[in-house]
């Protein structure tokens, strides 16, 4: 059976590349493509110009097209995004894998969007298609930093993927000693078992993670 974090990667992929190829079949608007470009080269500027003659372009294309404030984070581009906060960019809105700005801040290993998003009351409960949470993504990468800052902003320890799940299963796959240390400092129930009927020592015994592994059996 493909683990989550493969078809969470396939998933998005397709999504990706289906989102590149609508956005150049359809006959975009000039407002629209300009603004592309200029959240590509970073101009604040020429994006808030455009996003006062028209609020709608905060929306973005629609259907597969990421919307501007997906672009921003991906291309890293904080000062545009903390302009399109500003000027209410919908702070949850999915993009067509399902991932919301929090899962894309974490992808983009993000720290400063990813606490601007939260102070500002993004869902860190919200789940992309694969049902994983910004803290499973955080988890599986290792980026503790991140795991730590939407811990603190209520994200739930025992939230479960479509395959049953928690961070913690992704955790202990992976090599993140120190993650499994705060997942379970948190509250991460260790007894949890996927649909596949693994728990997460299961998992680090799987993956030959062994420090991992003499944690785990302290506590199961």
């Amino acid at each position: 059976m493909a683990s989550p974090r493969f078809l969470w990667s396939v998933t998005a992929l397709f999504c990706w590349a289906i989102g590149s190829a609508h956005a150049a079949d359809q006959p975009a608007t000039k407002a629209k493509a300009t603004l592309d470009e200029l959240i590509a080269r970073g101009d604040a500027e020429g994006v808030l110009r455009i996003i006062k003659s028209d609020p709608a372009a905060l929306r973005g294309a629609g259907g597969k097209a990421l919307a501007p404030l997906h672009q921003a984070i991906l291309r890293k581009k904080t000062t545009i995004v903390l302009l399109l906060l500003d000027h209410d960019a919908d702070i949850n809105a999915p993009d067509a894998a399902g991932r919301t700005p929090l899962h894309l801040a974490v992808e983009r290993n993000d720290a400063a969007v990813l606490a601007a998003l939260l102070e500002r009351k993004a869902d860190p409960v919200r789940r992309d298609r694969v049902g994983w949470t910004p803290l499973h993504h955080a988890a599986a990468k290792n980026r503790l930093e991140l795991a730590r800052l939407l811990l603190d902003h209520g994200a739930p320890p025992n939230a479960l993927s479509e395959l049953g799940g928690t961070a913690l299963h992704e955790a202990a796959a992976g090599s993140g000693v120190e993650m499994v240390r705060l997942l379970l400092e948190r509250g991460v129930d260790p007894k949890v078992r996927s649909k596949p009927g693994v728990t997460a020592l299961d998992l680090a015994r799987e993956y030959k993670n062994v420090e991992a592994v003499a944690i785990l059996e302290t506590v199961r």
